[in-house]
């Protein structure tokens, strides 16, 4: 295993709601709490969850887009949040992001040319901007003439193409990927991963990849972290994962995965309802009121992230597991 590039560290962070009363304290929703990931050099991890569980809130953290309430993010050791002016502008250059919809991150007013060459201008990345134009459209497997064009030329899988050639520009070691292909037709979403996984290769790109969908984790994702309410609460292989969850909460999302039996597309319809994980916080387990698996002690006592096995790559935060 090749060492880490970028880590989270007993991460934590909430927000501040508006105030319920004109006199009273404005309330707080904790969206991650106590968070530990590493993310190692050359790899693809997976993050992986439902909608509210704190995935996005993560990515921006790891980007150094926001700063965390608590805890430390690191990027090759160094913690991004003491890090200088021209220590961020470097972190800049060797840090990108995907976003989830391109048609709310591309400049409707700008060419397709002038977005892609936007981060070498920005960073002031003293290269020739057209020479390294050509060789993005051409990774990304669009005509030089894209250039010209503005972004609603393009149909969507094309606009995230242009985004992908965007974060690419300023050539990365780590590729965040929020949701990349979520907002996609279904006909152009494995097009879109397998293009990644190709850059992935051809950039020597180190990516962390976020989903809620178990399916795209498994087909370009080398190690899984599965989150729910704010917490890791299963780290490990996505083939282990997949063939032996620990977590009862990532048995749930793989048993919600429609799969074809006798020709009929099926659901199993008796997955547990785990829609609207919020950050709100309570004592024991978060999942503990959906836990088929759940004891006295899961309502009294927050089980721990600990590793299992001997060689420790797997990880789950569950009292029955740990036990």
């Amino acid at each position: 295993m090749n060492d880490p590039i970028l880590e989270a560290r007993a991460v934590s962070r909430s927000f501040r709601l508006p105030r319920l009363s004109l006199t009273g304290k404005r309330p707080e929703i904790q969206a991650l709490l106590d968070v530990d990931i590493i993310v190692n050099e050359g790899e693809t991890l997976g993050i992986v969850g439902e909608s509210g569980s704190g995935k996005t809130t993560l990515a921006h953290l790891l980007m150094g887009l926001d700063q965390p309430t608590s805890g430390q993010i690191q990027y090759r050791g160094n913690d991004i949040a003491t890090m200088s002016r021209a220590g961020l502008r470097k972190l800049r250059a060797s840090m990108q992001i995907i976003f989830q919809d391109p048609n709310a991150s591309l400049d409707p007013r700008l060419k397709v040319g002038t977005i892609i060459t936007e981060p070498l201008r920005s960073l002031k990345i003293n290269t020739d901007h057209q020479t390294r134009l050509a060789e993005l459209l051409d990774a990304v497997g669009l005509a030089t003439g894209a250039k010209n064009r503005y972004p609603h030329e393009f149909s969507g899988g094309q606009r995230q193409r242009i985004a992908i050639a965007r974060a690419l520009a300023p050539n990365p070691k780590v590729l965040v990927a929020d949701e990349p292909v979520s907002a996609l037709d279904v006909s152009v979403r494995a097009k879109t991963l397998n293009l990644l996984q190709d850059l992935k290769e051809q950039f020597d790109l180190t990516m962390v990849m976020i989903s809620h969908d178990l399916s795209v984790m498994h087909h370009v994702c080398d190690r899984v972290a599965v989150m729910y309410s704010g917490r890791i609460v299963e780290t490990g292989p996505v083939e282990d994962l997949f063939t032996a969850p620990e977590h009862p909460y990532t048995r749930t999302l793989l048993s919600a995965i429609p799969r074809l039996r006798g020709g009929s597309l099926l659901v199993d319809e008796s997955t547990d309802d785990v829609e609207g994980a919020s950050g709100e916080r309570s004592s024991g387990c978060s999942f503990a009121p959906r836990c088929p698996l759940v004891h006295d002690v899961c309502y009294a006592d927050d089980p721990k992230l600990l590793s299992l096995g001997v060689n420790g790559e797997r990880s789950v935060a569950c009292h029955a597991a740990n036990n």
